[in-house]
């Protein structure tokens, strides 16, 4: 033991004298101006002055706690104490002091304080959470205590704490056992702060299937307690997880956004105050749209209504047409003779005249972007593994030497048109090719054009540098080429330029968390440094009983022991077959990989240093394993390092700790070990992570809305904007037309009816029920016999009601009716194929496509129930929801896939030779097993390379040696040949295959395709650090076992030689272990943040949040219930779905439609309801009135009385009268959206169809009103003088009558005249005035 070399005695931490003695010198220092700072401050402050702030009594205490440390310290390191007694990881809270930092700025010291008082806001549901959780663990006490034995512990220890659980046993009730393969679980229900853990890990929702599935296996045989496992974890999961863990974090995340939308409401505030009432008077007057009469109008124009229409064409944002007018023209300045692009071309140099009308041709950019997308499919084709003289592989990179130069002169005739730099013409007469709004239109003036001229760059220095192996590496840039199609593309645009406005605004959380991240990696650095390593010992030759041996007078760890332990070698080969230990340089390159016992760290990482510790505690935050890191790290020995972390102490076996001697010790800290993980998990994960996604959520949703407008507007017009969308993207609904033959009528009652859709709706349910009960069970044919009748007869019985189904509605509809609908559509498509299934399985004739395939189809029936849900009004709303996200998501998608190609194309061209093993990309054919002679080889690399591409030997003579046919492989001991057990290679997976746990044939970086779904897999953060620990450097855990840096494929010859690359991380050497480290790391990092959190988590779900809160939320002046409830009474008047109704249906429509749009059940006069026509000011066309006309008007009256009543109750709350003072209308600001909206409204369906107006619905009604009574009065007059003159013969009666009636038709057409002119000049008032009016009829 003596000769084991360490860098440093265990009195210096095995650290390097040197090392130990500077960091202790650094120590001493910092402490003493810590102190010193204490002093000054308590002199110059006073004791009392001082302690008023926390901050100094934090600081004091870190002081007194770190002077401790030092005096102890001393004492030991004179010999006066033999060992500090201060308690482990004390000594770490010094790195709280690093919390100060965050204070010394403003924006983190906001964000801070939002952090802090954010707790307050939730305080009462994490009383509510931490019940729940007392609640649950006291329950799983009841359910499961005793029946899951600890594994640090034995059964026996079980069964003395809980002999009831245990006295099933002698009854034969059951047994508890474990499966050696499987290991103990080390979550248990025995105590209580051991289930209270247990519900922390499952409320976290990481592997909480796990602990079922332990729960289960331990309690499934009682049958007193059989089913408990199954309600108790999916009650706790639904209600601690989902429910009240979910609504603790949406509470924090809220109050955080309100801090932050104060601060940013104060900051604004305050510049607007610093700038003074200098600007207010120099600003000019905002330009508002409103709506009335059907149209959106300027501010400044007329209110015209009922016979004066506004004619008002789309007004210009940027100018009036006026002032556009008299503002005197600006000649263009004359080109500047100093303005040379590139030093070579003036601006009427015909040259660049040329390149300037060519790049701006729409065909130019279009050929150019097509370029782009070619040659991004040619980057994913392109694989690494081809050999430099397979065909494909030469085409590509001719095909590339090509692309590359038409992008190189892409870029150089934008350099000539606008300059290289910076350009100072502006458009002139004589070169009108540059934008008269630009200031600096030159070539790098623009991010996205710098953007292209750098992908330009890496493709000419990778084609400069395709024979330098030293920086292949670097070819790996080429996969940003992709990311000139954003450039190209305006929606991808805006959701780029937007991302990236948004990312700043977090800048302030990302510090506060990267300052919390450090302060708990030093904690954990201090705690747990030197204490998770194991002795690696591949065929369990050895054992080291975790622990401080005591021999004699001497302490040994357990590195040290295992550092003493004989040595072997194991049997492994390269892929030419030559085993590694013949290798000549064996002894400095491939040692690693073979020589065992060896001391390494777990593969999940290590505490070891603070770049590590960083990694491991960011890996836990995001919550990808923490249970197995937890766990490992409370069996860590509390005092000594380089112990293997086992869970027994020497105290919990009495003194001795699995040997008879006692020779073992070992102590432990699992309940503060579990305390800091959970407190980081809350921190961490809980609040900071989640924080950071909320701020990027809700910056993105700001920008968003500063770019359509609606940021600059108040709350009303925002929610009227949005309303307005609503409004016009929806369509009247329809109802079918009866048929004219008399014997269809019954027919298409009955089709239409509620009724018959609930018949058939109980078809499909009972039709799926039925296909539910098909199973496959080979151990009973006669049971799968009987089953497969009844499935076909019940399928045959089926097909025969929706065949019925089918010819009833065809019967009452009509063909053209029928196949009107997309569902009626989709139920015959699905009629044929069940006809199809049926006709072959009568035929038992095998369908060209899988018959399981068709009747899955059959079940999209179950859909339908979604039209019988009418009443279902929250999945209306999701479902409108869903609808309305979907541009926004598709752009969104878009980018996902984009950046997830890129990075595919980033992890193939660097890591596609991870973990490799011959014979993994296909190319071996294995012929019959005839292992037993010697000389056959049942396995053959029978591709041939030019014709594949297969990353085999491009030699005829050197292939790559298949593990199959390698002595003593598993392939031939499978097929009988005996060998010794030394004798076997080795490989890490069974099969003889390199494949670890997590990089392995389902996930790996070996072809672009499953690059792209191992991407995807890691983007929903399913196990991603374990594929990224894969890809680290072979001393990384026991990554040597699967690979060497002989043993990837063959791609090329060097001298008529083969190059065998390396199968070990990127493959960059032994000496780059540490960049191959941060390489993995900064992809990984950058791919989860970005895909996972960001986009996924963070812009995913927002668009949908956002959306369904503005769709469902109730606090809206109309919601969506409110619209589909006018959507059904407009169909009683509109059955054809025309979108238009008679005027005089208005009354009617208004009088039947609920609150807010209708009148509802509230009883009004005549007088009211025309009063209520006047407000609403809707136009008639020639006697019909528009859908969403009628719509807008009602919804905007519906907001104007909620802005009211508000403004009423406000007066109220000051004590102030009601001036009687109404807003008639919603003004909104000239903006995008707004514009946008506007000129939609003009635009909707049958506008242009029908007859323009002249003059309102209340106008048409009021003269039809007076028609009617007038005629009624002129008829009653008529037949009264008619019974006077009862003496007059027959036919001087009727010439009578015909006078009367001519006489009444000039009069009603003189009264219209003058009614029409009488309502115009009512609708002229204004709008303050309306409200005092009478209309007396």
């Amino acid at each position: 033991l003596e000769d084991i070399p360490t860098l440093g005695g265990k009195d210096t931490d095995y650290l390097a004298p040197a090392h130990y003695w500077t960091l202790f010198g650094f120590n001493v220092f910092f402490t003493l101006a810590f102190i010193v700072e204490a002093a000054i401050k308590l002199v110059g402050l006073g004791v009392r002055r001082y302690a008023r702030d926390p901050l100094n009594v934090f600081d004091f205490t870190i002081v007194a706690i770190s002077t401790a440390e030092l005096l102890l310290d001393l004492l030991v390191v004179a010999g006066v104490a033999p060992r500090s007694p201060i308690p482990p990881g004390f000594s770490a809270l010094r790195a709280l002091r690093i919390l100060r930092l965050c204070l010394l700025f403003p924006g983190t010291r906001r964000t801070l304080l939002a952090f802090l008082r954010s707790f307050g806001a939730v305080r009462y549901l994490l009383l509510l959470l931490l019940l729940a959780m007392v609640i649950f663990s006291l329950w799983g006490m009841e359910f499961f205590a005793g029946y899951y034995p600890k594994p640090w512990f034995n059964q026996y220890w079980t069964s003395a704490n809980y002999p009831c659980a245990f006295a099933d046993v002698e009854r034969g009730g059951f047994e508890i056992t474990w499966s050696e393969e499987d290991g103990y679980p080390a979550n248990n229900f025995d105590t209580f702060w051991g289930a209270f853990l247990s519900v922390f890990v499952v409320i976290s929702g990481e592997n909480w299937n796990e602990i079922y599935y332990d729960q289960h296996t331990a309690t499934s045989t009682s049958w007193e307690k059989r089913g408990f496992a199954l309600a108790y974890f999916i009650i706790l999961f639904i209600v601690a997880n989902l429910i009240i863990f979910n609504l603790f974090i949406g509470i924090i995340l809220d109050a955080v956004n309100g801090e932050e939308d104060d601060d940013i409401d104060a900051d604004a505030g305050a510049a607007v105050g610093a700038k003074g009432s200098v600007d207010d008077a120099n600003k000019p007057k905002e330009r508002m749209y409103y709506y009335s009469f059907g149209s959106y109008k300027m501010g400044d124009e007329s209110d015209t209504t009922a016979d004066g229409p506004d004619e008002v064409s789309e007004p210009s944002v940027r100018e009036p047409a006026a002032a556009a007018r008299k503002r005197p023209r600006q000649s263009h300045p004359a080109p500047s003779s100093s303005d040379r692009s590139l030093f070579l071309f003036s601006s009427d140099n015909l040259v660049r005249r040329g390149a300037a009308r060519l790049v701006a041709m729409p065909a130019f950019e279009s050929f150019i972007f097509a370029l782009i997308i070619f040659s991004s499919v040619l980057l994913g084709v392109d694989w690494p593994g081809w050999h430099e003289d397979y065909w494909l592989k030469r085409t590509i990179a001719g095909i590339d030497v090509a692309l590359t130069a038409i992008f190189i002169f892409e870029a150089l005739l934008k350099s000539i048109a606008f300059g290289f730099l910076n350009l100072k013409v502006r458009s002139t007469p004589s070169f009108p090719y540059v934008s008269v709004r630009s200031t600096c239109p030159a070539y790098l003036a623009s991010g996205w054009n710098r953007l292209d001229f750098a992908v330009v760059l890496i493709s000419i220095v990778s084609l400069a540098t395709a024979g330098v192996k030293e920086v292949a590496a670097f070819r790996a840039l080429r996969a940003l080429r992709p990311l000139r199609l954003i450039a190209r593309s305006e929606n991808m645009k805006v959701v780029i330029a937007t991302l990236g406005a948004a990312l700043p605004s977090v800048s302030k959380f990302l510090t506060v968390f990267i300052t919390f991240i450090l302060v708990f990696a030093i904690i954990f650095v201090q705690m747990f440094g030197g204490k998770l390593g194991y002795c690696l010992d591949p065929l369990e030759m050895y054992s080291v009983t975790p622990g401080v041996s005591v021999i004699g007078a001497q302490r040994v760890s357990d590195y040290e022991e295992c550092m003493a332990l004989p040595k072997y070698n194991l049997t492994r080969y390269d892929t030419l077959g030559e085993r590694l230990t013949d290798k000549e340089d064996w002894a400095e390159t491939y040692r690693l990989f073979t020589e065992f016992p060896q001391w390494t760290n777990p593969s999940f990482g290590n505490f070891d240093n603070l770049g590590t510790a960083m990694l491991l505690l960011f890996e836990v935050a995001a919550l990808e394993g923490w249970p197995d890191v937890m766990f490992a790290v409370m069996g860590a020995d509390a005092a000594q390092k380089y112990v293997s972390p086992y869970w027994l102490t020497t105290k919990q076996a009495d003194g001795k700790l699995l040997t008879p001697n006692g020779e073992e010790e070992h102590d432990t800290l699992p309940w503060l070990t579990a305390f800091l993980f959970v407190l980081w998990i809350v921190l961490g994960c809980f609040v900071l992570l989640n924080m950071v996604i909320g701020v990027v959520l809700d910056s993105f949703n700001r920008m968003q809305q500063e770019n359509e407008g609606l940021a600059m507007m108040t709350d009303a017009q925002s929610d009227w904007v949005k309303a307005q969308k609503e409004i016009i993207a929806k369509r009247p609904l329809k109802k079918p037309s009866p048929p004219r033959q008399a014997w269809r009528l019954p027919y298409f009652r009955l089709v239409c009816s509620d009724a018959f859709d609930l018949v058939v709706m109980a078809v499909i349910v009972v039709n799926t029920i039925f296909m539910m009960v098909d199973i496959y069970e080979p151990n009973s044919p006669s049971t799968l016999q009987s089953l497969w009748r009844l499935g076909f007869i019940s399928n045959c019985v089926f097909f025969g009601l929706y065949s019925l189904e089918m010819l009833l509605k065809w019967m009452g509809l009509g063909l053209r009716q029928y196949f009107k609908d997309a569902w009626n559509v989709f139920d015959f498509s699905l009629v044929i194929i069940t006809a199809v299934d049926i006709a072959f399985a009568s035929m038992q004739t095998e369908l060209p496509i899988p018959g399981g395939v068709l009747r899955v189809v059959r079940l999209l029936r179950v859909v339908r129930v979604l039209r019988l849900l009418k009443r279902a009004k929250q999945l209306q709303t999701i479902i409108a929801t869903v609808r309305v996200s979907m541009p926004g998501l598709r752009n969104i998608g878009l980018l996902m896939c984009l950046l997830m190609y890129i990075f595919a194309i980033f992890f193939t061209q660097l890591y596609w030779a991870t973990n490799y093993t011959p014979g993994n990309f296909g190319q071996t054919t294995c012929t019959a097993p005839n292992a037993s002679a010697a000389a056959a080889e049942p396995c053959d690399t029978s591709f041939d390379n030019k014709a594949s591409g297969a990353p085999v030997a491009f030699n005829a003579d050197v292939r790559e040696a298949l593990p199959q046919n390698l002595p003593c492989s598993y392939f031939r001991q499978v097929n009988g040949e005996v060998c010794a057990a030394d004798e076997a290679p080795y490989y890490f997976s069974s099969a003889d295959s390199n494949w670890g746990e997590s990089l392995n044939r389902h996930a790996n970086f070996q072809s672009l395709s499953i690059a792209f779904l191992t991407l995807f897999r890691c983007a929903t953060g399913e196990s991603f650090n374990l594929i990224m620990h894969d890809l680290f450097p072979p001393d990384w855990g026991d990554n040597m076992l699967r690979c060497c840096p002989t043993c990837g494929p063959v791609v090329d010859y060097e001298g008529g030689e083969p190059v065998v690359l390396s199968s070990c991380g990127a493959g960059w050497g032994a000496s780059t272990g540490v960049l191959e480290t941060l390489l993995a790391v900064s992809l990984f990092f950058l791919y989860y943040v970005l895909l996972g959190y960001v986009i996924l988590n963070g812009l995913f779900i927002g668009v949908i949040v956002d959306n369904f809160t503005n769709i469902g939320s109730d606090n809206s002046d109309v919601t969506l219930r409110d619209i589909e409830a006018f959507r059904t009474v407009w169909l009683r008047y509109d059955e054809k779905g025309s979108f238009v109704v008679s005027s005089q249906n208005l009354l009617a429509i208004l009088q039947q439609l609920p609150q807010p749009l209708g009148v509802g059940d509230r009883t009004r006069s005549r007088a009211d309801l025309l009063a209520l026509l006047a407000e609403l000011n809707i136009p008639d066309h020639g006697g019909y009135i528009h859908f969403n006309e009628t719509l807008t008007a009602l919804s905007q009256r519906a907001f104007c009385e909620r802005l009211n009543h508000e403004r009423l109750a406000r007066r109220q709350e000051r004590g102030l009268e009601d001036d009687g003072v109404r807003l008639q209308r919603i003004e909104v600001p000239v903006c995008e959206a707004t514009t946008v909206v506007r000129r939609k409204l003009t635009r909707m369906p049958v506008l242009s169809k029908i007859e323009k107006p002249t003059h309102s619905a209340l106008t048409n009604y009021l003269v039809s009103l007076l028609q009617s009574r007038w005629r009624s009065y002129a008829m009653r007059r008529l037949y009264e003088d008619e019974t006077a003159d009862a003496g007059h013969s027959q036919e001087e009666a009727v010439a009578r009558l015909l006078q009367a009636h001519d006489r009444l038709v000039q009069s009603e057409d003189r009264l219209a005249a003058l009614e029409q002119q009488r309502a115009h000049r009512a609708m002229a008032v204004p709008a303050q005035r309306r409200g005092e009016d009478t209309i007396i009829v």
